[in-house]
């Protein structure tokens, strides 16, 4: 084996233009899976406290209170829809299916929940800005 140096440095730098922009963040892939918003509010339960079974507020309410804040708080842009993982499902059922074998549950009496979920909303065009904004003091 061989050790070439490469003396042209100018050669290993890319010029910005030539940079790709990912849009795609396929943040935390590993171990999750990848659900829409619309999932999250028709398919899944509303968790509560064990301690006194109050409702918590879903996965579906806190990604969509969000993304009304983000669409208030800067009218001007066009947020993406959320990228949304979920992991750890926690299956359930109805209460009017209790002590009916797994096996013969129905597609309606069945019920899931996520321990986890994150997710992310991109704004392109606040991205755009804020980069400028920081090229442009470097």
């Amino acid at each position: 084996m061989e050790l070439i140096a490469n003396n042209n440095t100018q050669s290993m730098v890319l010029n910005h233009s030539e940079v790709i922009d990912n849009t795609s963040n396929n943040f935390i892939e590993a171990n999750t899976e990848k659900v829409s918003l619309l999932h999250l509010k028709e398919k899944c339960t509303i968790p509560v406290f064990a301690k006194d079974n109050e409702t918590t507020i879903s996965h579906f309410q806190f990604i969509n209170e969000t993304l009304e804040m983000i669409k208030s708080q800067f009218p001007n842009t066009n947020p993406k829809a959320p990228d949304i993982r979920v992991s750890h499902v926690v299956k359930g059922r109805v209460p009017a299916a209790i002590g009916k074998p797994a096996k013969e549950l129905l597609e309606n009496e069945k019920t899931i929940y996520y321990e986890r979920c994150a997710f992310v909303i991109e704004i392109p065009s606040l991205k755009k800005l804020l980069m400028a904004m920081n090229y442009r003091y470097v």
